[in-house]
């Protein structure tokens, strides 16, 4: 497996992973704030079955740039980043698997490329703001720029008061060797090596998000995955995106919560296998 990078728009350094073998591209994109390691295990056992894989660290995030201006952080520069690196490794047949803040990613590239990509994988993620339908953190809208919801403000103020996380070098954690814990855990390792502008600016657009119109021009199998116990996108807004879209395949994963890449990973693996085998046509994954 090689260390990359490539410079993209803005003069930016997208850092990634890739493995090239006999099969398709996988191609896998991060929750917030994480890396590209919370997909070790995915890619260490869809190598084995001798699929090409590539997981990036997407900007803002891990060893890619993390620029300062918030128009930096839109949702078609992560998805031109991630095209960048496809014509980069000249790359013909590939899925993308996103996770969360990944998913919206993943949606957001199709919107831009729908020629493009053989399939989707869709984990623990939503088409539109992932708070607006969360009673648990009582969604409320505040006037222009701040909108924010309890669980913002709630992140802005450990930011802030958190003195650790402010300094300008930011150690590279791998998340796929931290313990079972809950997924707020998993936010605040992930902010512990993350910029707060990153953190915030990406959370701005993430509650600006909104893809709906995208969901029915997916005419591609899609794959969503979705954490029984998920309290950060709601399984019902999760199942009814899955409606949405034509060609698309619901599965609930069982004793899971939003990081299920990390925490379910043999169940995750198992279902996203059983998927390619069944469009992966051209090619005998091996057993």
């Amino acid at each position: 497996m090689a260390n990359k990078y490539a410079k993209t728009a803005g003069n930016n350094r997208i850092y990634y992973r890739i493995e090239k073998k006999e099969g398709p591209f996988l191609i896998f994109l991060h929750g917030w704030p994480l890396n590209h390691t919370m997909w070790k295990k995915e890619l260490k056992y869809f190598g084995k079955k001798k699929y090409s894989t590539i997981a990036i660290d997407l900007r803002g995030h891990g060893k890619s740039s993390k620029p300062n201006s918030p128009k930096s952080y839109t949702f078609n520069k992560f998805a031109k980043d991630i095209e960048t690196i496809i014509k980069k490794e000249e790359v013909t047949e590939f899925i993308l698997v996103g996770h969360s803040f990944g998913g919206m990613i993943a949606l957001s590239y199709f919107s831009l490329f729908p020629e493009k990509p053989s399939a989707l994988i869709l984990i623990d993620t939503i088409y539109e703001n992932p708070l607006k339908h969360t009673d648990e953190l009582e969604y409320k809208k505040i006037k222009e720029h701040t909108k924010l919801t309890r669980f913002s403000k709630f992140i802005f103020n450990y930011i802030m008061k958190n003195q650790q996380i402010q300094k300008k070098q930011f150690p590279y954690i791998d998340f796929s060797k931290l313990e079972n814990r809950d997924d707020l855990y998993y936010w605040v390792e992930g902010a512990k090596t993350t910029p707060p502008k990153s953190v915030l600016i990406c959370l701005e657009k993430m509650i600006k998000f909104n893809k709906k119109r995208t969901l029915k021009k997916i005419n591609i199998p899609t794959l969503v995955l979705e954490g029984d116990n998920d309290t950060k996108t709601a399984v019902k807004d999760v199942r009814d995106m899955a409606k949405k879209i034509k060609d698309s395949k619901f599965v609930l994963i069982k004793n899971a919560t939003h990081d299920t890449p990390i925490q379910n990973s043999k169940q995750v693996n198992k279902e996203i296998s059983k998927f390619l085998k069944n469009i992966t046509y051209k090619f005998n994954p091996t057993e």
